[in-house]
């Protein structure tokens, strides 16, 4: 089934390029956004997009057994020491 995504409306405006698009196709597209930025979430539930944190994603794909909780812990790691994550839990083993 394909979907067209339309145009970005200026209610967007104001949020990081990113957080704008992702929110912008979550909304026309029916999905969720993950997302850690506070205006990005508050402008979702706004909206009545659904939200949630980006280490649900992890989760999620150690759950569905797409991914190991070892390698979800290095791409934590990952998020923290290049990405300036700043992450509640040290583990994704924490969150399970």
């Amino acid at each position: 089934m394909e979907r067209n995504v339309e145009s970005e409306p200026s209610d967007l405006d104001g949020l990081d390029p990113g957080e704008t698009h992702a929110l912008h196709v979550a909304r026309s597209l029916g999905g969720t956004i993950a997302t850690d930025d506070g205006a990005a979430r508050r402008r979702a539930a706004a909206l009545g997009v659904s939200v949630t944190g980006s280490l649900r994603v992890p989760v999620l794909a150690i759950e569905r057994d797409v991914l190991a909780v070892e390698e979800a812990d290095k791409k934590l790691d990952r998020w923290i020491e290049e990405g300036g994550y700043r992450s509640p839990t040290d583990s994704i083993t924490d969150l399970l």
